[in-house]
């Protein structure tokens, strides 16, 4: 009985995925826009890459820190994911705006 819910679950993930690379590759203005960008999404790219880079050297110095200086591992290891959820805010705050 589980062996064939998992089979169903494999074929429908398969053919959602599947569907979604042809929605992609027909959709050429997004193509263009991620290839292609403007001078603009270029800078507000380049922005953004550098303070998520930043915050996670900061992310990791924080976890080394703490886990070597006081050896709190078990609280060391919500680092990484707060810093993970860090950079996806400062994506959607500074990245390239989407023209869907």
């Amino acid at each position: 009985m589980g062996a064939a819910f998992l089979l169903i679950v494999a074929c429908a993930v398969f053919f959602l995925v599947y569907g979604g690379m042809l929605e992609d590759k027909y959709n050429i203005a997004k193509y263009n826009r991620q290839n292609n960008p403007a001078p603009e999404d270029r800078e507000r790219r380049r922005r953004a890459s550098t303070v998520c880079a930043v915050i996670m050297l900061l992310a990791t110095a924080v976890f080394l820190f703490l886990g070597l200086a006081y050896n709190r591992w078990e609280l060391a290891a919500v680092i990484y994911p707060v810093g993970g959820i860090l950079c996806g805010v400062s994506w959607v705050a500074l990245g390239p705006k989407l023209n869907v």
